[in-house]
């Protein structure tokens, strides 16, 4: 028996996909954990996981932090917003490890690939060097949040990213650049979303400190 089903490129065949942000805008924890996992740590390691340590560490361990608080009650935590009200009704948000901080850098992660493969989107094949995409992502997402040493250290890993070329031939799994490209798009559109659902959500409660600059 033959499979019908067509080929997709890397983002057009994800285990689990972000989901679009409902109308309450309340975002499954499950769903958005695993989408992360299974999306952002493949991508960094095809970029080179030993040049972009600091961001495949920071989202592991935030995930990590985050399925864990889940996993104390799922019920409970069904979605993002759940966890961090309770933490906001315990006044526990600016407790070490809370639920609420992992979210925020997170999230500041995960704008940082969203904002690089928009970019990687627009790129001209005929230009190898990815370099102005990546600080591109960078100073959009990261840059404000953190100190000039690691700027600086971040800057040097850029150097070490491979070669356009190289890197579309991982991301398109063999398919034509028209369907990778709508598959890079439709998956960088719904992250998106919810990036900035949380952001709101932040905003909403008053915190002090929320994901976006």
């Amino acid at each position: 028996m033959t499979d019908d089903k067509p080929k997709r490129s890397f983002h057009g065949q994800l285990e689990t996909n972000y989901k679009a942000v409902p109308d309450d805008g309340r975002i499954e924890t499950l769903n958005f954990l695993d989408a992360s996992q299974v999306s952002v740590i493949p991508l960094i390691d095809m970029l080179g996981s030993t040049a972009f340590v600091f961001v495949k560490s920071d989202v592991n361990g935030n995930i990590s932090k985050l399925r864990k608080r889940y996993e104390e009650n799922p019920e409970r935590f069904k979605t993002l917003h759940d966890m961090v009200e309770d933490e906001i009704e315990r006044e526990k948000t600016d407790a070490k490890n809370s639920a609420t901080d992992a979210l925020i850098w997170l999230v500041r992660g995960l704008y940082f690939i969203c904002s690089f493969v928009q970019s990687i989107s627009k790129h001209d094949p005929s230009k190898e060097n990815i370099q102005p995409c990546l600080q591109q992502a960078y100073t959009k997402a990261l840059k404000v949040h953190h100190n000039w040493i690691v700027q600086k250290t971040i800057g040097v890993s850029f150097k070490a990213a491979p070669y356009y070329s190289d890197l579309i031939k991982l991301l398109s799994n063999g398919v034509d650049r028209e369907i990778l490209l709508e598959d890079i798009n439709n998956y960088a559109t719904v992250l998106e979303e919810n990036i900035i659902a949380i952001d709101k959500f932040y905003s909403s409660k008053g915190l002090k400190e929320k994901p976006l600059a």
